[in-house]
Parts: C-alpha cells; sequence; structure tokens
C-alpha cells in the first residue's frame, strides 16, 4: 500500500513539473518575441521613445478587439515620419521580415503619440487593422 502511494506521489511530481516546465518555456518564448519586436521598433524607427506597455497572455474578451489569447501594446513616442500609412506599411513589412511568428500574435497595438496627435494602429494576425 505504501508503494501505490509513492508511485502515486511521483507521478504527481511529475506532470506538476511537465507543466510547470511548458509554462516556463512558452513565457521565456513569449517574452523573447516581445522584446524582439520592440528592438527592431527602437532600430528602425526614429522615435524619442518606445515602450511596451501592455503584454497578456491567456482568454480575453472586450468590446473593441473581441476574443484574443495573446496581446502586446507599444508606445512610440515623438516618431518622425512623413507619411503615417507608409510608415505602418513599412514597420509591417519589417515585422512580418523579421519577427518569427509574428502571424501568430493575436494583437499587437502601436501607439503613435506626440503633441499634435495620437495614433493607434493593430496588426492582428499579423495583418493591418487599422489605417
Amino acid at each position: 500500500m505504501k508503494s501505490k502511494k509513492l508511485i502515486i506521489t511521483f507521478i504527481l511530481f511529475g506532470i506538476f513539473g511537465f507543466v510547470v516546465g511548458r509554462t516556463v518555456i512558452n513565457f521565456k518564448k513569449d517574452h523573447d518575441s516581445t522584446e524582439q519586436i520592440q528592438s527592431i521598433l527602437e532600430t528602425h524607427c526614429n522615435c524619442e521613445k518606445i515602450k511596451k506597455t501592455m503584454y497578456a497572455k491567456g482568454v480575453q474578451y472586450n468590446n473593441d478587439d473581441g476574443f484574443t489569447t495573446e496581446k502586446v501594446e507599444y508606445q512610440l513616442i515623438n516618431c518622425a515620419y512623413s507619411n503615417f500609412n507608409e510608415e505602418v506599411e513599412r514597420i509591417d513589412q519589417l515585422l512580418k521580415d523579421q519577427v518569427e511568428g509574428f502571424e501568430t500574435f493575436d494583437q499587437i497595438t502601436l501607439d503613435f503619440v506626440s503633441e499634435n496627435h495620437h495614433q493607434k494602429i493593430s496588426f492582428n494576425n499579423g495583418k493591418i487593422q487599422q489605417l
């Protein structure tokens, strides 16, 4: 009877360890992707400051975005560009070319903020949503 309890305990700890390990690996991979996106934005965008303002993983729902499972938002402050739509398309192409799994993010939002204007653009599963 004692050996059965011991075996069951080992099995439960093994399952628990596996679940925790997978969770840590997935979190690290996702964190690396968001850091890579921020690095690309910092390298290729002429902005005073770029910061990640939000990252969420898990099932969420809101009226504006509907259901999402992975969402990240960046704020781009005082960027220099001549045409907003062209800049968004340029960033879209950069992210598609340089970020592995760009199309798997449910939503990536870029929030362009300056003294004169405030514009948001979203990429849902790698596609531009608001232009």
